[in-house]
């Protein structure tokens, strides 16, 4: 479920992590209460799609506002992208491979790349104006 810590404080890439995360919870859901492989499917494949946007969109900001370490974070979307394929190519082949270890997975990646990597690049976008400063409470 999204939560306002994961924020970027860009509002396109908050907005594309909404989809991603709504559509982990959309498979797990479907999952759950047994869709046909065909809905599942289409899932995952709403999931890659969504995920290979969000990716490059990411990679045009990196790029565009020279962020130190586009390289690296570019390769960790490619592991990722990987694995949302592979996990699909298996689903394929033995929809029985769709468990909660995959889920699990995508929970951690989720967490650790927009609690970790993704909050790497806020301060570098903050200071070139891109993401909004973060609000002072007092």
């Amino acid at each position: 479920m999204w939560q306002d810590y994961f924020s970027v404080r860009v509002k396109e890439i908050d907005e594309q992590h909404k989809q991603i995360f709504g559509l982990v919870n959309e498979l797990y859901d479907g999952y759950i209460n047994h869709l046909p492989s065909s809905k599942i499917c289409d899932i995952l494949d709403r999931l890659i799609r969504v995920a290979v946007v969000h990716f490059n969109t990411e990679e045009s900001y990196f790029a565009k506002y020279k962020y130190d370490n586009l390289r690296e974070h570019s390769l960790a979307h490619s592991t990722v992208l990987k694995q949302l394929r592979d996990f699909k190519f298996e689903y394929l082949k033995n929809p029985s491979t769709l468990s909660l270890r995959v889920f699990y997975t995508l929970r951690e990646w989720l967490n650790r790349h927009m609690m970790q990597d993704d909050q790497l690049y806020v301060d570098c976008l903050t200071s070139k104006g891109v993401a909004a400063k973060p609000m002072k409470i007092f």
